[in-house]
C-alpha cells in the first residue's frame, strides 16, 4: 500500500516570512506525502509556495511550525550537525540557478561534493568522471562553467546532485533556462534516474516537464488543491498524457 512506501510526510507544515513586522504565510498547515520511487511534480501559479515547499521538504529551510518527517524521523528536530549529515547523504538538489562554482572545473564542481562524504579522493574523482561521461560531458571535464553551454551546465548540476547516491532528488525548475532540445535531454536523464528507483520531487511550470511525473500536486495559497495520478511515463503516449495533465491544470485555474 502507499502508506508503506511513504518516504517524506508533512504534518501541519507552515512557513511564514516576516517583513517590517508583517507576516506573509507561504505554506499553510500543509499535510502531504512523498512516496518512494515516485516522480512527484509540484505545480502552481507564481507565488503559490512551490520553491519554499521544496526547500522545507529537503531540509534546506526551517519551518515556522509543523513537521517534516523523513522515514519516521522529524527533520526539524535534528541538530545542525545531524541535518547537514542528512542532506549530504540522503538529499540531492538541482537549484533553479544551477549554482556551479565559477572557478572550479566541471569535474571539480562534482567531485568537491563527493569529498564531503568520503576521504577516498581517487574514488570520488573516478565516480565523478563516470557520471559526467554518462551525461555526454567526457570532453568537457576540465572546462570551467563559463566555457560550456547552459545545457551542459545543467547536466553538471544533475551529476553534482547524484554524486552521493542520494535517495531523493529535488529539482527546482530544472528546464527553466534550457531550450526545447536541452530541456528534453535533461528530462530524459531525470526519467532514467527515476527508473533506477530514485525518488524525484520536481517543481516546474512547464507542461511537458510535468508529464514526466506519475503524480502531480497542484499548490495554491500554500496548500495542495488537487492531485493527479498517472501511469509511468511513456513517450509514445505523450500527446494523450499532455491533454490529461492540461485538463487537470486548467480546472485549477492554471
Amino acid at each position: 500500500m502507499k502508506e508503506s512506501k511513504t518516504c517524506i510526510q508533512t504534518q501541519n507544515l507552515c512557513k511564514t516570512y516576516y517583513s517590517q513586522e508583517k507576516g506573509v504565510h507561504v505554506i499553510r498547515n500543509l499535510d502531504m506525502e512523498v512516496y518512494k520511487s515516485d516522480f512527484t511534480v509540484i505545480m502552481g501559479a507564481s507565488g503559490s509556495g512551490k520553491t519554499t515547499l521544496l526547500y522545507l521538504l529537503s531540509g534546506l529551510d526551517e519551518a515556522t511550525s509543523g513537521d517534516v518527517v523523513y522515514d519516521d524521523v522529524k527533520i526539524n528536530d535534528m541538530k545542525m550537525k545531524q541535518l547537514v549529515e542528512f542532506r549530504r547523504k540522503k538529499i540531492g538538489y538541482i537549484f533553479q540557478g544551477i549554482n556551479l562554482v565559477p572557478y572550479l572545473s566541471l569535474l571539480e564542481n562534482v567531485s568537491v561534493i563527493g569529498k564531503l562524504i568520503t576521504k577516498n579522493s581517487k574514488e570520488v574523482v573516478e565516480k565523478s568522471k563516470k557520471l559526467l561521461c554518462d551525461f555526454d560531458l567526457e570532453d568537457e571535464l576540465h572546462r570551467l562553467p563559463s566555457e560550456v553551454s547552459g545545457g551542459q551546465q545543467q547536466r553538471v548540476a544533475v551529476a553534482r546532485a547524484m554524486i552521493n547516491d542520494c535517495q531523493i532528488l529535488f529539482a527546482d525548475e530544472p528546464t527553466g533556462a534550457l531550450n526545447t532540445s536541452q530541456g528534453k535531454k535533461m528530462l530524459d536523464i531525470m526519467s532514467e534516474i527515476n527508473k533506477d528507483g530514485k525518488s524525484i520531487v520536481m517543481v516546474t511550470h512547464d507542461l511537458k516537464a510535468a508529464c514526466r511525473g506519475n503524480r502531480i500536486l497542484y499548490l495554491k495559497d500554500g496548500k495542495v488543491h488537487g492531485e493527479l495520478s498517472l501511469d509511468a511515463y511513456d513517450e509514445k503516449d505523450l500527446d494523450e498524457r499532455e491533454q490529461v495533465v492540461y485538463n487537470f491544470l486548467r480546472k485549477r485555474g492554471w
